[in-house]
């Protein structure tokens, strides 16, 4: 989340691509200092395949503001939100890219609020251990509205 707090202020001050390119992440958590975005939202999917997200599936938290983009938009600037800028973006295509980020980050931050509001609760029971030692990805982690359940 802090990378991406970084690339929101880098869209609000941005006067040209390199500044996207010259971003500097804070390191707050320094195991992760040496991996991409990309990669720390990979580990951040493969773990989220893990929990059962059934029981808050109806929690809405809406965004603040437009969220909606084309595919063409999501195809042409989408790397600049995990970090990765095209070299053959030029600058007049800046405000383009500006207006497509707003609109990506305010729902990459809605499903950080969303995130944010759950707890987790093991659920080790014998079948999901059992499945995970046969190396199925069976959900070992249930989500909560509540701390205990």
């Amino acid at each position: 989340m802090t990378r991406h707090d970084a690339i929101a202020w880098t869209v609000v001050r941005a006067t040209s691509f390199d500044d996207f390119r010259n971003i500097k992440y804070p390191n707050v958590y320094s195991d992760l200092k040496d991996k991409s975005l990309w990669e720390v939202l990979r580990e951040k999917r493969q773990v989220a395949r893990r929990i059962d997200f059934t029981p808050t599936s109806t929690l809405k938290i809406s965004a603040s503001g437009d969220t909606g983009y084309s595919a063409d938009e999501l195809d042409k600037y989408g790397g600049i939100a995990v970090g990765n800028v095209r070299y053959d973006l030029k600058d007049n295509e800046l405000e383009n890219a500006r207006s497509f980020l707003m609109r990506y980050l305010n729902g990459v931050f809605a499903q950080y609020r969303r995130e944010m509001r759950l707890w987790l609760h093991p659920r080790c029971t014998f079948t999901t251990v059992a499945k995970s030692i046969a190396g199925y990805q069976s959900p070992i982690i249930t989500t909560s509205l509540n701390p205990a359940e």
